[in-house]
């Protein structure tokens, strides 16, 4: 197996499991007694790390050479991290407008 698509598998992992503790945090603080929540956020979060992957393998598939000359080329993991997050606030937008929607 590639250390390229190992270290992809294990990137892929830890921030799954970082958007799913979010998810969980962020159902208890703002969605506390309403139902599917959970899912919808994490459905989110995960669309987001999926982009950043893809985002991230182009960004180093063009600029590999300049990226394995880094003094700190795993600086790059960045990418699908900070999406899961934008994903994962998408996410909680979305949910707050359903669930204010259906209120109304």
């Amino acid at each position: 197996m590639n250390t390229v698509i190992a270290s992809l598998i294990l990137v892929f992992v830890a921030i799954a499991f970082a958007a799913t503790v979010i998810s969980g945090l962020l159902k208890l603080v703002f969605f506390f007694k309403q139902k599917d929540t959970y899912r919808h956020i994490l459905k989110f979060g995960l669309l987001g790390e999926m982009a950043g992957l893809i985002i991230m393998f182009a960004v180093w598939l063009l600029y590999r050479n300049e990226i394995n000359n880094w003094g700190e080329p795993e600086s790059i993991i960045a990418i699908p991290f900070y999406s899961m997050l934008l994903g994962q606030l998408i996410g909680t937008v979305v949910t707050y407008r359903n669930n204010r929607r259906l209120k109304t």
